[in-house]
Parts: structure tokens; sequence; C-alpha cells
């Protein structure tokens, strides 16, 4: 058997050494050189675990008997379009029955939808088991991110917990390598749900954990698991490579928070999208069998860059800022689902809230802006697809014709998990189908005398309706064209009413 890799806990400070330690530092302090003295150094470990979160996935595993696993693992190789991922073997195999998950699920590191990943092989003695999946087109990993050589008495963490509102990509403060490769001593305890986590020092990934039982873990060496790997003769299951290099140390200052998030989707999934010229509405009556009178005239806009949702605000999301499930959501329970039973002025609420609890500025897109994103942009011009990335509406869609099935309660399927359909060319879901999306535009009944930008077309005093796209679950395809646009009342809900949110470029 491979060896495995221990971890345990260091005794911490106490007693009157701890006191005198304190007055010490309060009497530094009113000699002016405090700031000087209490200075944290730089956390190189931490700095190589932001790095890595891109590598690391969430994981969940239902068993036949209904029971279900969390945990985490990571990409360890790539090819031919498919990842391939290490994660601690019991959080997808039932050791008692022997039985593997009859569902896997994985989750990337701002991804809000789950993936499903199959199972592969385990290796009992060693706690490992290998698992695929098809790679997101959004996904990016870094090869070079182990260290298959730690050294004594270097710091260690380890990236990624499951909490009670998710998977959440974070870590505790530092261990100490004492022994390699048999020992590895930390002051951290490992947090539950937590098995197939990589274990990670300022060079990169050392090991997996795979136990901890609060007094002491146990992780597998990364080069146990390469060994384990390669030994099967399949190549594509282990390629990731030795980091060449730490990262260069960043400031001591925290990083300017519009800066980071202009940089990144944000914990709300909004993707950047670049502007140009649009032309907005039924272009092709051929193509799109007819044009309906409120899509015409066709109009040429000047779109600017703005975020928008790569997916609809889900139960979950809704629930993190209003406490509470709307009244009338419809299947209710599928936390990955998107709200739905919201009017256009709960949403506004919603928003307004969001906005006060974290100091953005979300808004709903405009209808130009949805219109344009749900179309590709820039990138989906050659392509003039009739739905949301494609012309085959089962793929990029949840409609009429293949939404099949029922809720838990017995009642028909009124809505499905965001990002369970292909992405469009922005790696944008679900603008076509599942569920209406209001936009901030008010109603009119055609094209004529729209603005030629992207701003909001608005009514002074507003108009009592205003316009949802994209269709729904329960509409023939042709409602769910990309084109297709209605109108509702801004204090009504729907049974198959949602949204997804935007916020301009500053």
């Amino acid at each position: 058997m491979l060896s495995k890799t221990k971890i345990h806990r260091k005794n911490r400070i106490k007693g009157s050494r701890y006191f005198l330690f304190r007055v010490f530092l309060f009497f530094v302090a009113q000699g002016g050189v405090y700031s000087a003295i209490a200075q944290q150094p730089i956390d190189l470990v931490a700095q190589m675990a932001d790095t890595l979160k891109s590598n690391v996935v969430a994981v969940r595993a239902i068993f036949p008997d209904s029971s279900e696993e969390k945990g985490f693992g990571f990409i360890t190789g790539e090819q031919g379009g498919r990842l391939y991922l290490a994660t601690a073997a019991h959080v997808v195999r039932a050791e008692e029955t022997n039985q593997t998950a009859k569902e896997i699920e994985v989750k990337f590191y701002n991804d809000i939808s789950w993936k499903k990943a199959t199972f592969l092989f385990h290796w009992d003695k060693e706690d490992l088991a290998l698992l695929e999946l098809d790679r997101p087109s959004n996904t990016k990993w870094r090869k070079e991110c182990a260290d298959f050589n730690p050294k004594k008495l270097q710091k260690v963490r380890y990236l990624g917990s499951n909490t009670d509102k998710g998977p959440k990509w974070n870590y505790r403060s530092p261990g100490e390598v004492t022994d390699i490769p048999e020992k590895i001593s930390s002051d951290i305890s490992i947090a539950p749900g937590t098995s197939g986590a990589p274990l990670i020092n300022e060079k990169g990934i050392i090991g997996l954990i795979i136990e901890d039982d609060g007094r002491e873990a146990l992780a597998i060496p990364i080069g146990t698991i390469k060994s384990l790997f390669k030994d099967e003769g399949q190549y594509p299951y282990f390629s990731i490579e030795q980091t060449k290099e730490a990262p260069a140390p960043e400031k001591v200052e925290p990083p300017i928070v519009i800066e980071k998030e202009e940089a990144s989707p944000d914990d709300f999934g909004l993707v950047r999208i670049t502007g140009g010229l649009y032309t907005i509405g039924c272009q092709n009556p051929r193509h799109e069998e007819q044009c309906y009178e409120d899509e015409i005239p066709a109009t040429t806009l000047e779109v600017s860059d703005f975020w928008i949702g790569q997916c609809e605000v889900t139960q979950e999301q809704w629930r993190s800022i209003m406490g509470e499930d709307p009244p009338y959501l419809a299947n209710k329970g599928c936390n990955l689902c998107p709200v739905e039973g919201v009017s256009w002025e709960d949403v506004q609420e919603f928003i307004r809230r969001l906005n006060a609890k974290t100091g953005k500025n979300y808004r709903l897109p405009t209808e130009a802006e949805w219109e344009y994103a749900a179309r590709g942009g820039q990138k989906g011009k050659k392509y003039n697809y009739l739905y949301s990335g494609s012309n085959d509406v089962n793929k990029v869609a949840w409609y009429g014709q293949n939404n099949f099935g029922k809720n838990a309660d017995g009642t028909p399927h009124t809505s499905r998990p965001v990002g369970t359909k292909k992405a469009n060319d922005l790696e944008l879901y679900d603008m076509s189908g599942n569920v209406w999306e209001w936009v901030e535009d008010d109603w009119h009944a055609n094209y004529s005398g729209r603005p030629n930008d992207s701003k909001a077309w608005v009514d002074n005093p507003r108009n009592i309706n205003r316009v949802i796209r994209g269709g729904a679950l329960n509409l023939l395809e042709i409602a769910v064209r990309v084109s297709k646009r209605y109108r509702h009342p801004a204090d009504k809900s729907d049974a198959r009413l949602g949204f997804r949110l935007a916020r301009a470029v500053r």
C-alpha cells in the first residue's frame, strides 16, 4: 500500500505567556511603532491557493438509498474535451454496501450550475477515486500546479469546504510540514465535507485530503496519485506538472474591489459583454417562419459594453437576499432552478436589497442588451441563430416539446436547473426557454420610433406593462425564438416568469 500523509494540530499559546505578549504589544503601540510590529507577512500559501481555485471542484453524490455525500476534488488531466478529476473514494462510493453513487455532480469555482460527472475507477486502500466529465466551455485551469517534493517546515493549507449555504472555495489558517512523506503537522482542523480537497503549499498541490478525526487528518501525497493514475496506463488521467515558480508576491494592501470584479465573474455570475452595432428585431421572415408585428421594423442600434448574468437568478440566490421564497414560487425546493412567480416590482425590491448589501449597481438588462446577448453579440452575428446559441431548439432550450417529467410533488415540471442546456456563443444559458425573463423596458407595440442606443426605452409617465423575453418551458418552439417578445403588467407575477441580472460597465 502506498504511503499516506498525516496532518495533526499544534498546541496554541496559552496562559500567562499569551497575556504578557499582549501587554508587550500594547506598550509597543504607545511608542508609535505598533503598525510595523503587527503588520502580517505576505502569505504565499494563501496566494497559491487563490491561483488554484479554478482547478478545484465541489463534488456531491447521491446513492441508491437516496443518501448524499459531499466533498471536493481537483483536476488532474484533460484530453479530447474531457476533464479528469481526483477525489476521495468514500465521497462517491459507499464502503458498507460497496455501491457507487447513482448520480455524481461537480461544481466549478464561480460557476452557478452543477455538471454531471462519470465515475471511472477507485482504489479502496488509498481512498482515491477518478472521475471524468465534459469540459465546460468556460473552464480554464492551471496545469503547472503541483509540488511533488515538498520540504519539511513548509506552511500548508487546504482549499474547499462545504457549508449550510453550499460549497466554499475558502481555506483555514496554515499548518506546517514536519515529515515527508508520512506526516504533515498543522493547527487547522479539516471542516466536514472537505474530503477530496487539495492540500497546498506555496509551490502548489502536495496532497488530497481523505480523513480527519478531529485530532489529525490524512492526505494522499500527489506523487501517490500520479503513480496510481499512470499505472493504469491511461495517459490523460494525470498530466498536471511541477510548479515552476511561486506566484509573485502581491501588495499587502487589499485589492480594489472594482478592479477585481471587472476582471472576473462576480458572485451572481455576471459576465462582461463587448458591445457594437446590432440590428434588433425579426430580420428574416423565412428563417423565423414569420415576423410578428411587435418584432418589426428591424432597427440598428449601438450597444454599449455591459455585464449580464450567465444564468437566470436561482431560487437559492433569491432566498440569500430576500430571506424567503416568493409567495407564488413554482417548483419550490429546487435551489438551482430559476426563481419564478415574481413581478417586475418584486424584482426591483430584490435589486434594491442586493445593491444595499453589495455596494454594487445591479439592475435588469435592457431589451436591447438582452437580445444582443441572446444572439451571441458580435460572435453570433455570422450565425444569426433562430434560438439562443443554435438553430436546434432542443440543444439550447427547455420548452413545451422536451420538458416532460414531473416535480417531486408529482406536478408537471415547471422549470429546470439553470445551465443544463448548451450555452450560446457568449457562454450564456437558458436565454431561450425555461422561464420568461423581465427586462427594464416599457412595452411598445413595435420598434417604430425606438432610440438607436441600448438604453432602456421607457415612457414618461411609465407604461403599466413591461417587456418579457425568452419564452418559457410550456410554449411551442416558435415562442422561444430570440426575436420573440411579450408584455406583462409590472405589478403582476406569473408561474413561469423570472429574470437575470445586469450591470453597466463603469
